[in-house]
């Protein structure tokens, strides 16, 4: 298989992924609903670091040296958590300080999860991934093989810290309660990025096996299923970013095979589908602005036209919301890529001016 072929499904599961996401935060209604944001919610957030593995392994990025490793992450990762950290502080300071809107959070604590790369909203997940890879790394470069040790150690850590997290607020603990949930994170998604690298190579085997393409999704969907129906009932919903994972078992088994079901479908059916792997080379530009700038503005436009007046249901409304914002994030796509590359990729000015002169 080419490495073009591979770079191609990886980026079409992580626009499902993406997809996932946004339906997660956003789709709301009765039952049936909340029982589908809680079957995303139990996969969709282990898949992009189980992503990160995969990658990692694809591109042996294992023999780089720390330099070689670090240096790419701090201008691929953190560089746009601060574009973008300094974006949504700006739309918070004029859609809410400006304009008055109704703001669940304040400004005070917008600003201070920014400075200290808690994350405000989705935003965590960047510095999360950055750290988690750092530790995946350093662990793989000096133990090798033996690296599980100390992985499986600090993602036990992780659900210990996330524990306590759920036993306290942070009247009573203060700023350790955000520590707890910071750490937390990082050491649950180490163990997702050595998961990755784990299946790349059950991937790798399962394409020389000789079984159809129909029994090895039957397979996927087997454990897929069997891996919901399992699911403690009152502790299904899973929000890695709230430090709630539910049952850590049964959320390690659901993101596993959540995860394997869905690369091994794009590899097998939707490796050529070129909308979803749009989504996912921008993903990163949804995950940054999808909580914040493109639902409100959805909803703000939705308000104006007095949609809601007259489509009473939840569900109608919120699908409603989530076509305004795809429609949006193409939008943003389009703008950012054209005019406002810098948000994402640390330009180096000296040499487009050298190249333009050329």
């Amino acid at each position: 298989m080419s490495e073009r072929k591979r770079i191609n499904y990886i980026d079409v599961a992580k626009g499902i992924g993406i997809i996932f996401v946004v339906l997660g935060h956003h789709l709301r209604g009765g039952v049936i609903v909340s029982g589908i944001v809680q079957w995303i919610s139990s996969f969709h957030m282990p898949l992009f670091f189980i992503i990160s593995g995969f990658l990692y392994k694809l591109k042996s990025q294992e023999n780089n040296s720390y330099k070689e490793f670090i240096k790419p992450k701090l201008k691929n990762i953190m560089y746009p958590y601060v574009t973008f950290s300094i974006v949504i502080l700006i739309w918070y300071v004029i859609f809410y300080l400006v304009f008055k809107f109704h703001a669940t959070d304040g400004f005070k604590y917008v600003l201070l999860s920014s400075l200290t790369t808690y994350g405000y909203h989705a935003l965590w997940f960047l510095p999360v991934l950055f750290f988690s890879s750092v530790l995946y790394i350093v662990f793989v470069k000096k133990l090798k093989k033996a690296a599980i040790v100390p992985i499986l150690i600090l993602a036990l850590s992780g659900i210990i810290l996330f524990y306590f997290s759920n036993r306290f607020t942070y009247s009573e603990i203060g700023i350790l309660y955000y520590l707890i949930i910071y750490f937390g994170r990082i050491f649950i998604a180490q163990s997702f990025i050595y998961i990755g690298s784990v299946l790349f190579k059950i991937l790798e085997k399962i394409e020389c096996m000789r079984f159809s393409v129909f029994i090895q999704i039957a397979m996927c969907i087997i454990f897929f299923v069997m891996s919901v129906l399992l699911f403690d009932k009152n502790k299904l919903t899973a929000n890695m970013a709230a430090s709630n994972i539910g049952n850590p078992l049964l959320y390690y088994i659901n993101s596993c095979t959540g995860s394997f079901f869905v690369f091994l479908f794009c590899k097998l059916f939707l490796n050529k589908r070129k909308a979803l792997a749009y989504l996912g080379k921008n993903s990163l530009i949804i995950m940054a602005i999808h909580m914040d700038i493109t639902i409100e503005t959805a909803y703000l436009i939705i308000g104006a036209t007095h949609i809601s007046n007259i489509i009473h249901s939840d569900i109608i409304i919120s699908i409603i919301a989530i076509i305004l914002e795809f429609i949006f994030f193409i939008i943003s796509i389009t703008v950012i890529n054209k005019y406002f590359k810098f948000l994402i990729i640390l330009l180096n000015l000296h040499k487009i001016k050298k190249e333009d002169t050329q």
